[in-house]
């Protein structure tokens, strides 16, 4: 297929439990196949890598068309980054085939930052007794 596909947020932030908004753009001139939204997460990192797919939403487009959406996100987890793993926050049309046409990543915050988890030096819980056993 010539052209492209093209997901535009109306935020790149969006709080727990709000709407993610924008519109998808269809900017071929082949009829797409069935489309859909798919609105997850995902850790990126060290360790095995996890995607959770929270909201699916049908998109119906014709040639060289756009179509505006609104899915309603869940309110965790926050996105954040660390030293060993981040989680980030996208939303990706995919066709029926399973490929991905576009993708565009947004922050899931109360305050729409990305929270940064810094490296801990001296572990407070090293050699303390838990209900589980000595750590």
């Amino acid at each position: 297929m010539n052209g492209t596909a093209k997901i535009e947020l109306a935020s790149e932030a969006v709080k727990p439990f709000e709407a993610l908004e924008g519109v998808v753009r269809w900017q071929r001139s082949e009829r797409p196949p069935a489309l859909e939204l798919r609105v997850f997460w995902m850790t990126r990192g060290r360790g095995t890598e996890e995607v959770s797919v929270e909201a699916v939403s049908p998109v119906s487009l014709g040639p060289d068309a756009s179509a505006p959406f609104s899915m309603v996100l869940p309110g965790l987890p926050w996105s954040f980054d660390g030293q060993l793993i981040s989680v980030t926050w996208a939303v990706e049309l995919v066709d029926d085939q399973g490929e991905g046409c576009a993708m565009a990543e947004f922050v899931l915050s109360p305050d729409g930052v990305v929270r940064k988890l810094g490296a801990i030096d001296k572990p407070q819980s090293k050699g303390k007794k838990s209900r589980f056993g000595t750590k």
